[in-house]
Order: structure tokens, then C-alpha cells, then sequence
């Protein structure tokens, strides 16, 4: 609504939303809190709307500002300002989460050199 939702007394606006091209029910929004600056849970509907859960293990401080679902594969790709999230429907993989762990390893080799 224009006036936004409420969830757990904050009232909250979409800023992505993604629909599946397979099924049309099965849709994803990113939200923002109104009332105060900061990016808040993702959440996610299989039926349409009609009931929405939020998609745990994403932290609510990574605003989800673009969401795309692959068109043949069971994902979705979740731009943020801190790097590229990939929704397995069940699974969350924090890409960069792995490029932070990589870096570490290489600089840990430098100094070591």
C-alpha cells in the first residue's frame, strides 16, 4: 500500500521485488522501514500473496536493492550494497562473505613471503 505494511510495529516499503517467471506465486520483496533509515528483512510468498514469510539468514542491515530469479534454476540473486547474495529457496550463499575469507588467506600468504 502506498502507506506501507506493518511488521512487528514498524511500517515498512518495498524497494526490489522479483517474481518468478515459472510461478507466479512465488514472489520476493526487499524492505526498507519508513520511520527510520535502514534496510530491513527480505520477505518471500509461494501462494500469491496471501501469506508472506521472511527468508532467514539474510541480516536485516543488507538493504536488498535488486532481485532477479535465475529463469531455469531454483535461485534468485539479491544485489546489496555489501556484495551479491544467492537465494537457493532454502539456501543462503553470502559470495561475499567468500571473497572477504579469500582475501584474508592471501594477505596472510604475503606476510608470511
Amino acid at each position: 500500500s502506498a502507506n506501507g505494511i506493518d511488521w512487528n510495529g514498524l511500517r515498512l516499503e518495498s524497494v526490489s521485488f522479483a517474481q518468478n517467471p515459472r510461478n507466479s506465486d512465488h514472489i520476493i520483496v526487499g524492505t526498507r522501514a519508513i520511520e527510520r533509515n535502514g534496510a530491513l528483512p527480505t520477505f518471500e510468498t509461494v501462494d500469491g500473496g496471501k501469506t508472506w514469510s521472511r527468508i532467514e539468514g539474510i541480516p536485516d542491515m543488507l538493504a536488498v536493492s535488486h532481485l532477479e530469479f535465475h529463469p531455469t534454476k531454483p535461485q534468485v540473486y539479491m544485489g546489496t550494497m555489501n556484495g551479491t547474495l544467492i537465494y537457493f529457496y532454502d539456501i543462503i550463499i553470502a559470495i561475499f562473505e567468500l571473497v572477504q575469507i579469500f582475501t584474508k588467506i592471501l594477505i596472510k600468504r604475503r606476510l608470511k613471503k
